[in-house]
């Protein structure tokens, strides 16, 4: 034929949609004006009505499984897997192709709203004593649960050191977790044992008796640091008494742990190598003695010696001027020379030489105004005072 017409507004060779199963018929019309017609049926099979999983609105980083229905078989965009779980990160549209028995296709959605994870904080890392109480309160949602019992912002007292976890839920119902390490430390305690003279001074406080004390302190944690101080306090040695016995023997008692030196009064001057409990001077003045020990020194009242005359060997040895001022002549010598010293009060030997009968006179105008000791070599000792 040179021309078709088709039935059902069908264009010979112009594709149009199926929608039902028909039959077509075409009139062919030959060029000498001649027709026939002839049929064809197009069976039209129904798209498989495709079905998604519903709508659902989940927190970030929850597991979701989108299953497809109403097909065969299924597939879904941004690489999901039919009825298999993946982590959703974002709010995401996604769908799935569904394919029935007959090959037939359709296709469905579902959006996934993905709601982000609260920013969840716990309290700074904390320090507490032993005993005493911790508040724990989380930021970022609108509620929140603490493990190991604890309340958010309620008091409670940890009994050990403790990572504590808070989870907050905002209002979407997502969570988010911190944590926050709470540290219990304890009281720590010290002693020390000291020994002082008259008072001691620890951490400002003063002392001046013995005994044991304590302090309260604060430790490198914030703690009680209990410290107790073992104390000695030392004084001063007592005053010492001098006693006069006989022959002008000077003594004072002795006490432990104490030292002794004699003095002269009108010099204040130690006495050359007197530093025992007892001292006999050998010329008239006054004397007292000092008392020594760790923690310092004190010095009794002066006693005055005034009864020491002239001493003579025989009725012929004579020494005058005494007191003197410039020559001090000792007659009654022997004719063989004698050694002699003079003394001060401190023991210390301010003249010495050689004395017979012919050669008896001692020049003392160089000594300084005091009481002296001239000591006779094998003759004795004599009290003389310069003036």
């Amino acid at each position: 034929a040179s021309t078709y017409a088709w039935n059902n507004g069908v264009s010979n060779g112009v594709a149009f949609p199926a929608n039902a199963t028909t039959t077509y018929t075409v009139t062919g019309t030959s060029a000498n004006g001649c027709t026939n017609t002839a049929q064809t049926t197009v069976t039209v099979n129904t798209l498989p009505t495709v079905t998604a999983s519903p709508n659902q609105t989940v927190c970030s980083g929850t597991y979701v499984t989108l299953t497809g229905g109403g097909a065969s078989t299924y597939a879904w965009n941004n690489g999901v897997s039919n009825g298999v779980a993946f982590a959703a990160n974002a709010t995401t549209t996604y769908t799935v192709t569904g394919t029935a028995a007959n090959g037939c296709t359709n296709a469905a959605q579902t959006i996934v709203t993905v709601n982000t994870l609260p920013t969840v904080t716990a309290p700074a890392n904390q320090t507490v004593c032993a005993g005493t109480s911790a508040t724990l309160n989380g930021s970022g949602a609108v509620s929140y649960a603490w493990d190991n019992n604890v309340q958010n912002g309620v008091s409670f007292t940890p009994n050990a050191t403790q990572t504590y976890t808070v989870t907050g839920t905002d209002a979407n119902g997502c969570q988010g977790t911190d944590q926050v390490l709470v540290t219990v430390a304890s009281q720590t305690t010290s002693s020390i044992t000291q020994a002082a003279c008259l008072t001691y001074e620890l951490n400002g406080q003063v002392y001046n008796q013995s005994g044991v004390y304590t302090q309260t302190l604060v430790n490198a944690q914030g703690c009680d640091s209990i410290l107790t101080l073992n104390l000695t306090i030392n004084g001063l040695p007592s005053i010492p008494v001098v006693n006069v016995g006989g022959d002008n023997l000077l003594s004072t008692p002795a006490v432990p742990n104490t030292t002794y030196q004699w003095v002269f009064c009108p010099s204040g001057l130690s006495i050359s190598n007197q530093n025992d409990t007892s001292y006999l001077p050998n010329v008239n003045g006054s004397y007292a003695v000092e008392a020594s020990n760790a923690c310092g020194t004190v010095v009794s009242e002066c006693v005055i010696i005034d009864n020491m005359g002239i001493e003579e060997v025989n009725n012929s040895l004579v020494i005058y001027p005494n007191p003197t001022t410039n020559y001090l002549y000792i007659d009654g010598l022997s004719t063989e020379m004698i050694s002699y010293e003079v003394i001060d009060v401190t023991g210390r030997v301010v003249l010495e030489g050689l004395v017979n009968e012919s050669n008896h006179g001692l020049e003392m105008g160089s000594l300084v105004t005091g009481n002296y000791t001239l000591r006779l070599l094998g003759v004795g000792s004599y009290s003389i005072i310069k003036q």
